[in-house]
């Protein structure tokens, strides 16, 4: 077994529903803040989110912030091009046809 895989597969339910969740969140944040932080990458958990419902309630408002998100004006509709500062790069944001 890997390195990769020994790490990703010791990590607990909670831990791992969050970070799944917290990346996803991370694009509508780069949208609405404008940049990409490293720390989101980083964040644990919140001591409040220590059960199965918790972490589902958590996930399903992660769900839907891209679709509300997307619903503003300009958004997908090709006016926006732009370069969004990251830590690694600067990131493209080009939705043209």
């Amino acid at each position: 077994m890997s390195q990769d895989t020994m790490r990703v597969s010791s990590r607990r339910v909670r831990p791992l529903g969050f970070h799944v969740s917290r990346l996803s969140a991370a694009f509508a944040d780069t949208r609405e803040q404008g940049h990409l932080a490293e720390s989101w990458f980083e964040e644990k958990a919140p001591p409040e989110m220590a059960d199965g419902d918790s972490i589902a309630c958590y996930g399903e408002s992660v769900r839907r912030r891209p679709t509300e998100y997307s619903e503003k004006p300009g958004w997908c509709d090709g006016s926006v091009r732009r370069l969004l500062p990251s830590f690694r790069c600067p990131s493209s944001i080009d939705h043209s046809p």
